[in-house]
């Protein structure tokens, strides 16, 4: 694991999460087995609770590297289907951390983060983003990449984030989200 702060933006970007074997069977596991998904926002996709075992038997040595002890929310593995979008959000206040990890390299829409916490967006889709106009400087921009994990610190100070476009037509974004206390 190779692991790089962006203090600016209060992301935690780490590499080479797993390695190759166990990426594998990561992905394997994903592909070759019947899971229930449950859709809470429209044309997005989670795991239901019952599997949170299942992802946690994978990323709970992960998490005890990067944190030491941890205490958690959920955590799922996420569709996000074609013409979808996280919407541009503060995170709650009682979310100490968001760990999305990748599965697939998804280079056609990038974790946005806001720089400074003054930025409202309140539930902003990508072309509500545009229109505001917000200078380059103000945010930035991390690719989804093949085994990585972005970890959104959301303490002490909340950010705004989203993805920067919608998920495009013949198109699935798939990843791992684990929120922390």
């Amino acid at each position: 694991m190779q692991t790089q702060s962006f203090l600016d933006s209060g992301i935690l970007q780490i590499t080479d999460v797993f390695d190759p074997s166990t990426m594998a069977a990561l992905v394997a596991h994903v592909e070759n087995t019947v899971i229930q998904f449950e859709q809470k926002y429209p044309k997005r996709l989670f795991s239901t609770p019952a599997y949170q075992d299942v992802w946690m038997n994978y990323f709970d040595p992960v998490l005890k590297s990067i944190f030491g002890g941890y205490s958690i929310q959920q955590s799922f593995l996420g569709y996000e289907m074609p013409q979808s979008h996280f919407s541009y959000h503060k995170s709650h206040p009682g979310i100490g951390a968001i760990c999305i990890f990748n599965l697939d390299t998804f280079s056609s829409v990038n974790l946005r983060v806001m720089n400074s916490s003054d930025i409202e967006l309140n539930y902003a889709n990508p072309d509500q983003f545009r229109a505001q106009q917000i200078s380059a400087d103000r945010y930035t921009d991390f690719d989804f990449l093949h085994n990585q994990m972005l970890v959104i610190k959301n303490q002490p100070v909340s950010r705004t984030w989203g993805f920067s476009g919608w998920i495009p037509e013949n198109a699935v974004k798939r990843s791992v989200w684990i929120y922390l206390n």
